[in-house]
């Protein structure tokens, strides 16, 4: 099964602030796809809210 092998980090962030979370994960299956969700809705791009890992979800 896939597993993380870097977590996000929990954060306090200042409003109006830039954040960056990132995590890595390691399967099988390989390649692992990663798709970052605020109350089930995907926050990645829009267009494609699935990146490979590592991952970075950058907010600003």
């Amino acid at each position: 099964l896939p597993h993380f092998s870097v977590e996000p980090q929990h954060l306090s962030v200042v409003a109006n602030e830039e954040l960056s979370l990132r995590c890595a994960a390691h399967g099988p299956p390989e390649p692992v796809r990663v798709i970052w969700l605020q109350d089930g809705a995907p926050l990645n791009n829009l267009d494609d809210p699935i990146s490979l890992s590592p991952s970075t979800l950058n907010i600003s």
